[in-house]
């Protein structure tokens, strides 16, 4: 009992699995070589700074062996440990670490008496200036932003009282060291040579009435120090993402041979980068644009008329705290080195090589997680507690008891009760698992182990009982019929091996009963693994319904198409904000989409690759492990694009001396709207080739040449308010193919046709609909299901989702902002490699991983070379515009338009399920069980024995009167194969019953036949049978 009930259930619940972490030995590979500093401006393109934008403004992951505040050297271990396939393995080894602190300190400021110009008398005159002091010699006058923190909210004069330049509730200045064509203001003149790192930060809060007294001034003088250190590092051996370290050595200044400090910090002055790398960066020259995403911010966007620099931008995209916490210099100063951090460490990859062309060998370690069986203590202590108990019993004879009906229909019974149970059970954990009982380790050992144990070997020892009973049995069963061979009578041994394992002797002698129950002692074996093994935990993501309140509504507010990123910087300084624009270069989705498409970095909240979804929350309070699933309205456009033939088109190339070509381009294409005919027109600065340093200028390259336009058009001066929006919204592309001569024509024009040229018009296509969503908590799309979505759109939805929608004029306006965006003009760029000028042909190329398109010595494409590439690409920017703009472009709920959604989390719980497998093998078992305890319990051996014949005497007085014995005699040192010939060779049949023994008295027991009278006792069925015959007897006799 204590090892049937006891041991075996409980020790199912010794093991456990855990995770633990091991360590190896290795050497490691460190790459030592670098860009010297001489080189790295004409090596480093634009690439680290839009990565570095990408960081600190959307998020994007970080690049291998860098975090925001450090870059490591490179390493990897000298034999690959990578191929050693273990969850959470990291590398740890000796490399260097790149970094800086800024030095920052509060100026201090000097009154002196200079000459200042009386513009009255037109003479100088003795006055009084000051002077922002540093530490290191630097003095910056304090008439230069004299006015800063005396402006007030509203209106700018400075700025001309331009809406862009209007003063908001904070102003941020940064001031940097370089003298540069591109700075409105700088130290290089105000500081000595020795200080020539240094720079100077502004941060104040303006005033909200004109009489209200001047605001304080936060000001600092900050000067980075670059440093390296040797540490020892941990990385993620699959990302090789920077965990921790620990230094090993001093810090030591950054080598001159190692950082050109003014070629990157003379960037951050001019926002330009001398280098356009046409194979990694995009198609820019400057620095990303901040003022788009800055527009978002309460802080101004020019101060005194200076729009603010690039890296005021990323101080406080960095700091992402509240603005009013700038105002402390602490606070100010840590902005700004979490800013030059990100910077310079992206920087500094692009130094690093990661190529390993020369290294130095380290010892290190890797670490990795596997899952090992661990023992269970208290569990573990109740089994040598229990085995110490069974060690010392003592045992005691087994009686097998007789087959009865008050036996065998519990077990039955049992057997039901437990399939039912584990069905009942199966269609409880479909399809989100069972609560688990406890937290507890032990209890849901207990629970999930030892019950299920427990029930399995309980009904073990039931067949094995059964099993023992048959083994004796079955050989005076078969006697009792008489006439039976030696082979499967008295020469059948059953008791010479465990009963389960006479299953092969018992098909031999064809006792099938017997091997029936064999086999069920058996699979007993296998039902205690099924139940053992059949409960497992698993995290499952529960749905539980929620009530969502959208913050904007289905609907986009009114919209002038004409205000958008390609209007003229003169036409943009006097525009009014409208819709998505408030200021910049119109480059955030550019910039969003190349964070997606070259590190992964996800799309925007609510938006996938081809719609923007209107959100149906905001801030849902929930961890980050839950998502949440609603119905919503989804929007977004496509294209539907044609060839243009040369009838149709005129473009020409026009050389303007000395350097500048343009292509004026013309264009006739059908409004299907309004079946007129409708001339659209454009002049298109060409560039002879890329240009290799910013300010020389480009020359045309030998050879076949490609050229690419990107085209929104202007329509023509006459042109009614439908030809305005025609051309507006069309969008146009062109691909042509020369040699040198098209690139320096010999005419002052060269004319582009069908030989040389290939356009093509698209006509947007606004599409929506609805769809249900599931996004994370931050509202990142995880996946849309039931997207029903539409190009064909009614005028009742134009005015339910548009606030001018009459008429579709307020989609007509929408799209043509859009397309300002997106089709923004970069001009065109002779080139003789495949590489992209224009943002959307860059797009192109990678989405489709193909630049053939750009090849000078590939055909002119078709349109469906080009459509099969722009489309996808248009959809994505398209729903990356709405989805970055959403807040400036949708209506907010109001108070007396808010609206209830009803929508949907999933939390990840860990619950029981049942394998499904296991359940099966143990459904078919018990259901096994069932039956074969049915046929056994019919087909049972009958009562005839004086007694059980459970020891040696009681079997010796089943034969010793009879004749029987005399075949054995002489047998005694026979081996089991000579005897069982010895009887072969007799011939002779058994049986049990009634005999007269040798003594002449009557005996019951074995005897030869004919010697014996052996009648077969019915079983149960006979029984049964025989009722039903002798009932049918009685009836005929009546």
């Amino acid at each position: 009992m204590l090892v049937t009930w006891g041991i075996v259930p409980i020790q199912a619940g010794i093991f456990s699995t855990e995770t633990i972490r091991l360590s190896s030995e290795a050497v490691f590979a460190q790459s030592t070589s670098y860009i010297p500093a001489t080189e790295q401006s004409d090596k480093i393109d634009s690439r680290y700074v839009y990565s570095a934008h990408g960081i600190i403004w959307l998020n994007e992951s970080l690049p291998s062996f860098m975090t925001r505040d450090y870059a490591l050297a490179p390493f990897r271990p000298l034999e690959s440990a990578e191929t050693i396939s273990h969850e959470n393995q990291t590398w740890t080894s000796l490399t260097t670490l790149y970094s800086l602190d800024l030095n920052c300190e509060v100026p201090g400021l000097t009154i002196e008496d200079i000459l200042v110009w009386d513009t009255k008398n037109n003479t100088h005159s003795l006055g009084q200036g000051s002077k922002w002091v540093s530490s290191n010699g630097c003095e910056f006058p304090g008439d230069y932003y004299g006015n800063v923190g005396n402006e007030t909210i509203g209106p700018n004069p400075a700025g001309d009282n331009l809406e862009a330049h209007a003063v908001k509730e904070f102003g941020s200045i940064w001031i940097g060291q370089y003298a540069t064509e591109f700075a409105d203001f700088y130290l290089e003149t105000f500081c000595p040579r020795t200080a020539n790192r240094t720079f100077m930060a502004f941060f104040t809060k303006h005033k909200t009435k004109d009489e209200d007294p001047p605001n304080e001034v936060t000001r600092l003088y900050c000067t980075p120090a670059y440093y390296e250190q040797k540490v020892n590092a941990t990385v993620n051996a699959r990302t090789r993402a920077p965990i921790s370290y620990t230094a090993v050595g001093d810090r030591q200044d950054l080598s001159l041979d190692k950082w050109n400090s003014s070629y990157f910090e003379r960037q951050m002055n001019s926002g330009q980068v001398n280098l356009f790398n046409r194979e990694r960066a995009l198609p820019l020259y400057t620095w990303p644009d901040q003022l788009e995403t800055l527009s978002n911010y309460p802080i101004s966007l020019a101060n005194e008329g200076s729009v603010i620099q690039p890296m005021a931008g990323y101080a406080i995209g960095a700091y992402q705290g509240p603005m009013e916490g700038l105002l402390d210099p602490h606070v100010l100063a840590e902005a700004y080195q979490a800013a030059y951090r990100i910077v310079f460490a992206r920087a500094m990859l692009e130094v690093l090589d990661q190529g390993y062309v020369t290294t130095s060998n380290n010892s290190g370690r890797y670490d990795y997680v596997v899952t090992a069986i661990v023992v269970v203590p208290v569990f573990t202590y109740i089994v040598e507690a229990l085995l110490g108990l069974v060690s010392s019993q003592k045992t005691k004879p087994v009686r097998p008891k007789e087959f009865r009906l008050f036996a065998v229909l519990p077990f039955v019974l049992l057997n039901v009760t437990i399939a039912i149970t584990l069905g009942v059970l199966l269609r409880q954990s479909q399809p989100f698992g069972i609560v688990r009982p406890s937290n507890s380790p032990i209890v849901r050992q207990i629970v999930e182990n030892y019950v299920p144990t427990a029930l399995a070997t309980l009904v073990e020892p039931i067949w094995i009982l059964i099993n023992r009973l048959l083994c004796m049995l079955q050989p005076l069963d078969e006697l009792r019929g008489g006439h039976a061979i030696a082979s499967r009578s008295i020469d059948a041994d059953y008791s010479s091996l465990p009963p389960q394992l006479v299953i092969f002797k018992a098909l031999q002698a064809s006792h099938f009963k017997l091997a029936t129950v064999c086999a069920m002692a058996l699979l007993a074996n296998f039902l205690a693994v099924a139940f053992s093994g059949m409960f497992e935990e698993r995290p499952i993501l529960v749905p539980r319904k929620l009530q969502l309140s959208p913050p904007y509504q289905a609907k986009f507010v009114a919209i002038n198409g004409t205000v958008t990123a390609d209007m003229s910087l003169g036409v943009r300084r006097t525009s009014k904000a409208s819709g998505a624009y408030r200021a910049g270069d119109g480059t955030n989705q550019f910039m969003v989409a190349e964070s997606n498409y070259t590190s992964g970095n996800p799309l925007p909240a609510w938006t996938d690759n081809e719609f923007m979804y209107i959100p149906f929350m905001k801030d849902t309070g929930y961890n980050g492990s839950e998502a949440i699933q609603a119905r919503t309205t989804a929007f977004g456009s496509t294209l539907d694009c044609s060839v243009i033939p040369d009838i149709s088109y005129n473009a020409v190339l026009t050389l303007v001396p000395p350097h500048s070509l343009y292509a004026n381009v013309n264009i006739t294409m059908l409004d299907v709207t309004t079946s007129q005919n409708v001339t659209c027109t454009d002049s298109i600065q060409i560039t002879r080739g890329p240009a290799p340093l910013l300010g020389i200028q480009p020359q045309c390259d030998d050879g076949k040449l490609s050229v690419e336009f990107v085209m929104k058009m202007d329509s023509l001066n006459n042109a009614t308010q439908a030809e305005r929006d025609f051309c507006q919204q069309t969008a146009f592309l062109a691909y042509a193919r020369g040699e040198n001569r098209m690139c320096v024509p010999i005419k002052n024009t060269t004319r582009l046709n069908d030989s040389n040229a290939v356009f093509i018009g698209c006509r947007p296509k606004f599409v929506a609909g609805e769809a249900n969503v599931r996004v994370k908590a931050n509202g990142q799309v995880e996946a849309v299901s039931g997207l029903d979505v539409s190009s064909s759109l009614s005028a009742e939805f134009y005015e339910q989702h548009f606030v001018n929608g009459s008429e579709a004029g307020g989609v007509s306006d929408l799209i043509a902002q859009a397309h300002g965006y997106l089709f923004k003009s970069f001009g065109g760029q002779f080139h003789n490699d495949s590489f992209a000028a224009d943002m959307l042909n860059y797009f192109m190329v990678k989405q489709s991983n193909n630049s053939q398109l750009l090849n000078p010595a590939a055909p002119l494409p078709s349109l469906q070379e080009i459509t099969e590439k722009l489309y996808p690409v248009y959809r994505k920017l398209f729903a990356i515009w709405l989805g970055i703009n959403k807040d400036k472009l949708l209506l907010p709920h109001t108070e007396s338009s808010k609206t209830v959604v009803e929508g949907q989390t999933n939390s990840i719980q860990t619950r029981i399920f049942l394998s499904r497998p296991l359940f099966i093998m143990a459904e078919i078992i018990l259901g096994i069980y069932v039956i074969a305890a049915i046929c056994v319990y019919l087909w049972r051996p009958g009562k005839f024995l004086p007694r059980m014949p459970t020891s040696i005497a009681a079997v010796i007085t089943l034969f010793a009167a009879s004749e029987a014995v005399e075949d054995m005699r002489g047998t005694a040192s026979f081996t089991r194969r000579q005897r069982r010939q010895h009887l072969e060779r007799l011939g002779a049949t058994y049986g049990y019953g009634t005999f007269v023994g040798a003594d002449g008295l009557p005996y019951e027991g074995i005897e030869k036949e004919p010697l014996v009278t052996a009648v077969p006792l019915p079983g149960v069925v006979e029984k049964i049978q025989m009722g039903f015959s002798q009932k049918s007897l009685l009836r005929g006799g009546d």
